[in-house]
């Protein structure tokens, strides 16, 4: 697991498409922050990502279409923008099914 907690960082560090067997990863309180790295799209072993007071991220970034497949729990809490973006944007679809294909109980949460 790794967990981010960023108060003043615009943006996280490079090399996280190198943590091929990371499974956890939670990005918490990144008040600066206003986009999360492409390189997510490299966590290829990614079973949850959590997403909590990072209220300038408007986004996922493209090509996490694997990623978001791949994941058991998906939660994004106090960050308005990127809950309407998971809601409405290109992945809503996908965002929905998390938690559904591996008959987990505890299906994807975008509230606190």
């Amino acid at each position: 697991m790794l967990f981010l907690s960023c108060l003043s960082w615009m943006s996280l560090p490079t090399g996280f498409g190198d943590l091929k067997k990371l499974e956890s990863l939670r990005v918490s309180e990144c008040y600066s922050l206003t986009s999360l790295p492409d390189e997510l799209a490299g966590l290829t072993s990614l079973q949850t990502l959590i997403i909590n007071k990072c209220p300038r991220v408007t986004s996922l970034p493209e090509g996490l279409d694997q990623i978001l497949y791949g994941l058991r729990k998906f939660q994004i809490s106090e960050c308005p923008d990127l809950e309407k973006f998971c809601e409405e944007g290109p992945y809503s679809s996908i965002i929905s099914q998390i938690g559904k294909r591996r008959n987990d109980s505890a299906g994807p949460s975008t509230d606190a």
